[in-house]
């Protein structure tokens, strides 16, 4: 988590045809190195100041009158709150900083995913290749070429003015918006090709599709049903989801098991494809697409990290919206004991912070992609591209 496979993506993010092995691993390591640095100042500042758990617990207090018979009886109760501190091990608190960290990108990126997944299989039907003419391809071939001879020129600008490397904020937008134009001149290449030589590709992917899509779709409403109703609600306004296992468990208990990890790991497909959007709207954020034999290995990595940082807080997560469900497992006494109640950083978990910044964030992706569904079209413009690179250059000769 914090050497091995970011030392990894550094080395492979600062590969370059002109660049020596030893170089590119030193650069590498020297980011790593600095990144360690950063990571165990954190860890030690913060364990030493706040590394205890603080308790909230109640203590009745009252003068106690014996009768002979039951029900014993209490005079002058009273009720104190106080909070209990004890320090946690290293390991607990390293793990709860690595699912603090999961935390802030789970809630950014599942947030975006969590509806965005089914919009985006409904848009795949609804694009769906269809076959076309030969000179209706012609025409569509020609135009495409136009576009990668505008990229290519662009390109060629870009490389000799050494904008890849660069480590100004404009200069990264516009070569992340670059690499986002050529990406897509890739997809509509593809696209066009199965139009036409494929005559729409597999007939039987457009039903997969529109399955998949209601699948998710029920998959992403329940679950903000669930948090509204179970996580929000106290005490819960019902069961829902709990109820749901509960009774599959009483089918056949295999059942009930499958279906936690359905919603669980649905919740990593959101952080991934949530990522994915992110980064096509965001161009300061580089994107590492996961493609079938076309991945790179920077990208690869990049995702594998994002999936262990945050399947720890995808965990804590469960934990939370399936306690009832989940009691008495070692998972949730570890969170629902010690790191939701870590000093200081209790109040994000005890406000519920993360969750109403996921249920919000999710309504507005929704509602956006539902108002701005060709969002991409702009980077499908080479011209638009164009004009970015000139508003660049007259910024620069400004500066």
């Amino acid at each position: 988590v914090f050497f091995v496979m970011p030392f990894a993506y550094f080395y492979y993010e600062s590969e370059e045809e002109d660049k020596s092995f030893l170089r590119q691993l030193w650069e590498g390591l020297k980011i790593e190195l600095i990144v360690l640095v950063i990571m165990a100042l954190i860890l030690g500042i913060m364990y030493g100041l706040a590394g205890s758990v603080e308790l909230k617990t109640q203590r009745l207090v009252a003068d106690l009158t014996y009768d002979y018979a039951p029900p014993l009886k209490c005079s002058n109760c009273m009720v104190e709150t106080f909070y209990t501190s004890f320090r946690v091990t290293f390991p607990v608190y390293v793990i709860a900083l690595v699912s603090l960290i999961g935390w802030f990108l789970f809630t950014l990126f599942a947030g975006i995913g969590l509806l965005a997944i089914p919009l985006e299989f409904f848009n795949k039907f609804r694009r769906r290749p269809k076959p076309i003419p030969l000179d209706e391809y012609a025409r569509q071939k020609l135009v495409l070429h136009a576009r990668a001879a505008r990229l290519k020129e662009i390109g060629r600008g870009l490389q000799e003015e050494g904008l890849k490397v660069s480590r100004n904020r404009k200069d990264r937008e516009a070569w992340n918006i670059y690499k986002q134009a050529v990406m897509f001149l890739d997809e509509d290449w593809k696209f066009l090709r199965t139009q036409y030589k494929e005559r729409g590709g597999n007939p039987l992917l457009p039903p997969v599709w529109i399955f998949l899509g209601i699948v998710t779709l029920v998959i992403a409403v329940c679950w903000l049903l669930h948090i509204l109703l179970y996580m929000f609600i106290k005490p819960p306004a019902a069961q829902f989801l709990n109820q749901y296992f509960r009774q599959l468990d009483d089918v056949f208990p295999l059942f009930g098991t499958l279906t936690y990890a359905i919603f669980a790991f649905y919740l990593l497909w959101a952080v991934i494809f949530g990522n994915m959007k992110f980064g096509l709207n965001f161009v300061i954020f580089t994107i590492h697409p996961m493609k079938v034999g076309e991945t790179m290995m920077n990208a690869f990595l990049f995702n594998t990290l994002l999936i262990v940082y945050t399947s720890i807080s995808v965990v804590h997560f469960c934990s939370q919206a399936f306690a009832t469900y989940a009691r008495s497992t070692g998972v949730f006494t570890l969170f629902t004991s010690q790191i939701t109640h870590l000093k200081y950083i209790r109040y994000l978990w005890e406000y519920n912070i993360f969750l109403y910044s996921l249920f919000v964030l999710s309504i507005l992706t929704f509602t956006y992609m539902i108002i701005c569904p060709h969002r991409d079209r702009r980077l499908r413009d080479p011209e638009y591209l164009g004009k970015e690179m000139h508003k660049r250059n007259r910024r620069a000769a400004a500066g």
